[in-house]
């Protein structure tokens, strides 16, 4: 993760931003952008007029530091694995700040994932949707976002997420849904600017 170091040293300086980081990232923008983000690419892939819907409880002018591009592709792929499992009833992203930490909720109802699988979800090259190749009549003008298929996207997510969420989680009822956890350090937490906020487990 050497993006905030290269940044420090050759970017110009930005307000509100160390590097890369933001300091006041807010994150109902950045979780917006991932919903709409998200039901594009399903509404491509599967050809709908309207994509699921996904209910958004955050506070509007909710901040704190995070890098705007990693948590926007967190929630991104997060999303794409809800809207590929239902259509109804809506998912729903719940989004929380409390003295320490803001908390990022993603829940379905698409039916879980089996039990065997959880070993398998964070690891490069699984995927529950058979691969999607690219053709040799392929141009560039006919690409469009992949909505599952190549192995990467929830591996990818927790790679970006180490340096400064604390914990994620996943939690899975199956047969019935599944829920994704994010918590990072809120704003106003007296734990800003210590090693803590740089942990994960």
């Amino acid at each position: 993760m050497d993006g905030p170091y290269v940044a420090l040293n050759t970017q110009q300086a930005h307000e509100d931003y160390v590097g890369i980081i933001c300091t006041k990232a807010n994150v109902h923008d950045i979780v917006l952008e991932a919903i709409e983000n998200a039901r594009f690419v399903c509404e491509e892939h599967y050809a709908m007029f309207r994509g699921p819907p996904v209910q958004l409880i955050c506070p509007p002018h909710l901040i704190f530091p995070y890098v705007p591009g990693h948590l926007s592709h967190i929630c991104f792929e997060l999303l794409k694995k809800s809207l590929r499992a239902v259509v109804y009833p809506a998912i729903k992203v719940v989004v929380v700040e409390g003295k320490e930490d803001i908390t990022i909720k993603i829940s379905d109802e698409g039916g879980g994932i089996s039990r065997s699988a959880i070993p398998l979800i964070w690891t490069y090259m699984y995927t529950t949707m058979e691969g999607q190749g690219v053709g040799e009549d392929f141009v560039e003008s006919d690409f469009k976002a992949p909505m599952a298929g190549f192995g990467y996207g929830l591996p990818l997510s927790r790679l970006v997420s180490c340096p400064l969420l604390r914990r994620r989680g996943t939690w899975l009822m199956e047969g019935c849904s599944t829920q994704g956890t994010l918590v990072g350090t809120s704003a106003s937490s007296r734990w800003m600017g210590s090693e803590r906020m740089f942990t994960s487990t």
